[in-house]
């Protein structure tokens, strides 16, 4: 009779426990918190910031303390990656009844010439400060970040007339200047009754090679600018001679 009552004792007992599961823990489909993922922007170019920001929610009627979101998975497509420079800020936060409270990460992304995606999935869990009890959001995605593939950059191709311009400038600036002194010397050599006939006619041909120069430099045309500007200083290098031979 004795043994019957106790095993009518634990009976009751076991009947009357209560187990408390943590509310929306992984396995129940029953949630005190409610959650959203934004990520932005939608488009991002390699090397790009993209900001993730969880939203929080507290419909129940007690205040969760300590909220504190989950670390956040990624699911990269193509040749996407992302890598977390900062976040999540704040790290926590009590939730009181209706209030939301959003955190946030900061995240670089790139992609290589195939270009690709990504999006962020998480959730966020504190203390029913009542029960008190851990308390749980469900898991949410954010949308798709798409990364496109880096835009190729061409260089321009290299500009050589334009690089020739300081060249032919100094070119004919120097043939220029000595043509004016064999000219001197061409008139002082004419006044001693010298022949200077065939070195005149090299002083003439020289002259009008460093006209076209000059012409082909004000037309923008550097390059036969500083053909003709030493076709010139070849021709003044035998009229240099002719006056010196006289």
């Amino acid at each position: 009779m004795h043994c019957t009552k106790s095993l009518i004792g634990v009976v009751s007992f076991l009947m009357v426990m209560t187990f408390v599961v943590p509310t929306g823990a992984p396995g129940t489909t029953e949630y005190k918190l409610e959650a959203s993922l934004a990520a932005s922007p939608g488009i991002a170019q390699s090397g790009d910031s993209v900001t993730v920001t969880m939203a929080v929610t507290n419909p129940c009627c007690n205040t969760i303390t300590s909220v504190t979101p989950s670390t956040l998975t990624m699911d990269l497509k193509g040749s996407a990656s992302a890598v977390l420079t900062s976040g999540p800020n704040p790290t926590s936060k009590d939730i009181d009844q209706g209030k939301t409270e959003t955190f946030t990460w900061v995240y670089q992304v790139s992609a290589q010439a195939s270009g690709g995606t990504v999006t962020f999935s998480g959730n966020a869990s504190g203390l029913d400060s009542t029960v008190p009890e851990t308390v749980y959001s469900p898991t949410v995605t954010s949308n798709t970040v798409v990364i496109p593939a880096p835009i190729p950059v061409n260089e321009p191709a290299p500009d050589y007339n334009k690089q020739m311009q300081p060249v032919a400038n100094n070119k004919i600036t120097s043939a220029q200047s000595t043509l004016d002194l064999l000219r001197r010397e061409f008139a002082s050599l004419q006044e001693k009754g010298k022949d200077v006939g065939p070195c005149k006619i090299l002083l003439d041909l020289a002259e009008e090679y460093l006209k076209k120069a000059e012409e082909n430099y004000q037309r923008g045309n550097y390059i036969a600018a500083n053909y003709w500007a030493l076709q010139a200083t070849a021709v003044l290098e035998q009229a240099k001679k002719c006056l010196e031979n006289l």
